[in-house]
């Protein structure tokens, strides 16, 4: 009667465990953090950065700034702020007036980042 009861016991845990795991997948794989190509599609040409602030709800994790040679030999002063999150970064380049020249998305690959957290980095 006991042995019958253990293997119960460890077929629900089992069970329980299984159902654990895959709703952590679940929500980790289904859940955006709001840097994605949708929100950089978003920033559009002429916005303040302050206005590109309101759309994270945050500054920018990385801030730089960087020359640009165009064809017509004019120098472009640009800055940039990078803003990270799980599925990638979305960069944004202003012009020297603090408005938005350009944005970019880059994707990182979710699968590969879930795997390496748990040290099941294939490459």
């Amino acid at each position: 009667m006991k042995r019958i009861k253990k293997r119960w016991l460890a077929l629900i845990i089992g069970v329980l465990t299984v159902l654990a795991v895959s709703a952590c997948a679940g929500v980790y794989f289904l859940t955006s953090d709001g840097i994605d190509q949708k929100t950089a599609a978003s920033i559009h040409k002429g916005m303040s950065e302050n206005d590109v602030v309101r759309i994270f709800g945050r500054p920018c994790d990385r801030p730089g700034s960087f020359e640009q040679a165009q064809r017509d030999g004019h120098i472009e002063k640009l800055t940039t702020g990078i803003w990270s999150g799980r599925d990638g970064h979305i960069q944004v380049n202003f012009l020297e007036t603090g408005l938005v020249r350009d944005a970019h998305f880059y994707s990182r690959d979710r699968w590969s980042e879930f795997l390496r957290k748990f040290g099941l980095d294939i490459r």
